[in-house]
Parts: structure tokens; sequence; C-alpha cells
């Protein structure tokens, strides 16, 4: 590539990254793609979490699938929420992503000390997730 081409194709892209409806439908799409990660993360706490069931701990693993379900559902609302552009739909979505961390986060509490290993790896994949989709919200 002439170094002229490579300049133009630089100055281009400079100024798409300038334009805020171009980097808002980026972020967008991050967030679409991420939102689609959570959810399968979240699915694999339930997973997880139903083959960690001991008959000493059927409560907490019930009340892991439920907020887990929960989160699932938040997610869902994050998704259509998304497609919105006025700035009160971008307020319940955010609203909507915390709620998602707070319930995958009482799966945590609910084991406490005593969480598998799978499900502990299973709901930090998902808080990770659930983190991410926040921050790239925050941007909109």
């Amino acid at each position: 590539m002439s170094s002229g081409l490579f300049l133009l194709a630089s100055i281009s892209l400079a100024f798409l990254w300038s334009y805020p409806a171009f980097v808002e439908s980026d972020l967008r799409a991050d967030a679409q793609a991420v939102i689609d990660q959570a959810v399968a993360a979240t699915q694999a706490v339930i997973t997880a979490a139903k083959s960690a069931e001991t008959g000493g701990n059927k409560q907490i693993v019930e009340t892991c699938v439920e907020t887990s379900g929960e989160a699932i559902k938040n997610l869902g609302d994050c998704k259509e929420l998304l497609k919105s552009r006025d700035p009160s739909s971008i307020d319940t979505l955010k609203t909507r992503a915390s709620a998602a961390l707070t319930d995958v986060v009482t799966c945590d509490d609910e084991f406490g000390a005593s969480e598998p290993a799978p499900v502990k790896a299973a709901t930090k994949k998902a808080e990770d997730l659930i983190h991410q989709l926040l921050q790239i919200v925050n941007k909109l």
C-alpha cells in the first residue's frame, strides 16, 4: 500500500470514529454480542448448579437456578431495549443489566464458601460478561 493511500485510509477511519452515529452503532453491535455471550454463560450457571445438587443444598440450587433464570430474562430485556434510541430506554437498559448482575451474584452468595468450583467458574464468567455489557452501555 502506498503511503498516500495509507494516509487516506487512516484519515477516513479517524473520520468515521469521530462520527457519533458510527461509534454508537458499533457499541450497540458489541453490546448485542456480549448479551448473547452473557445469556449462554448464565445458562451454564444453571447447568453447573443443577449438576452440583446434593441433598443438603437443594434449596440453594433452586435459588441459584431461579435467580439465574431471572438474569436471563433481564438480559433478554436488555437486547430489546438496545434497539431503542431514546435516553429513557438506555437508562432502563442499565437498570436491567445491573439487575442481571445482581441475579448472578445471588447464586454466589447463596453457595457462599461451599460453592462448587464449576459453579464458581460459571458465575465468574457470567459476571465478567455482564460487567463488560455495563461498560459498553455506559458509553451509549
